[in-house]
């Protein structure tokens, strides 16, 4: 089973639109999955969508946590939850979603970690040219810094077996926005296997996230992992998969 969160924070505009066409592409390919809303204190009424939708749909539940973060949203979810895959999918799903079952498969036989991936050769990015440098830099920096292979740290879909979740989950540090770059590094340095998928992804031209004010945070971030556990280089196979569609 798959339990899929969305982490909110003040999407009473868009949650609806994105939990249908999430469940209209899941119900396409797959039978025994949920999508889990949590939100994180948001101030309009993006809860009382989340829990219109929990009504209206027995495959979606609603929750709230006391804390924003998006790392807190997720991590909520995920131990709120009894799933065998779990998964996390940015609210404005620029990630390709026709990509999650490939996702799963995976990780049911590896026990490991999948990752959506806007930068490998069959990736298809639509973006605005400043959050392209932004995230290349980013990217390349870790690559170099950490030696993970991983091409896209923080594109917003990754699946995760519950095997794996249950090892580090008293290891992670992060609140915020580097849970996918800590995810990355713990497989790394854990020996769990990692599956890097090319996914076509859209920016949401609504988006309000700092892109500058994100990397800095998650970049002191990584500067504490690695007082802490420092980086692993090669610990972990890397297999990559071409965007089917």
């Amino acid at each position: 089973m798959l339990d899929l969160v969305i982490p909110v924070y003040n999407e009473a505009g868009s949650i609806d639109d994105a939990v249908r066409r999430l469940r209209d592409s899941l119900n396409d390919s797959m039978q025994d999955y949920s999508i889990r809303i949590v939100d994180n204190q948001s101030s309009d009424d993006t809860f009382k969508h989340a829990k219109s939708l929990q009504n209206e749909f027995h495959e979606v539940k609603a929750m709230r946590i006391p804390q924003q973060g998006k790392a807190r949203a997720i991590r909520a979810g995920w131990e709120a939850s009894d799933a065998d895959i779990l998964g996390f999918i940015d609210v404005d799903l620029s990630p390709s979603i026709s990509t999650i079952p490939q996702m799963i498969d995976q990780v049911s036989t590896t026990k490991g970690l999948a990752v959506s991936s806007r930068h490998l050769p069959t990736s298809q990015t639509i973006r605005t040219w400043h959050r392209g440098l932004v995230s290349h830099a980013y990217n390349t920096g870790l690559w170099v810094i950490t030696g993970s292979g991983v091409a896209d740290h923080q594109c917003g879909l990754k699946v995760i077996h519950r095997e794996f979740w249950d090892e580090v989950s008293s290891n992670i540090r992060s609140t915020e926005w580097f849970l996918d770059t800590e995810l990355i590094l713990h497989a790394n340095r854990l020996g769990r296997p990692i599956d890097e998928f090319a996914v076509r992804w859209e920016e949401d031209p609504a988006s309000a996230v700092n892109t500058v004010s994100v990397s800095w945070k998650i970049l002191v971030s990584l500067y504490r992992f690695w007082i802490r556990r420092g980086f692993k280089r090669g610990g972990t196979r890397i297999r990559r998969h071409a965007r089917q569609s």
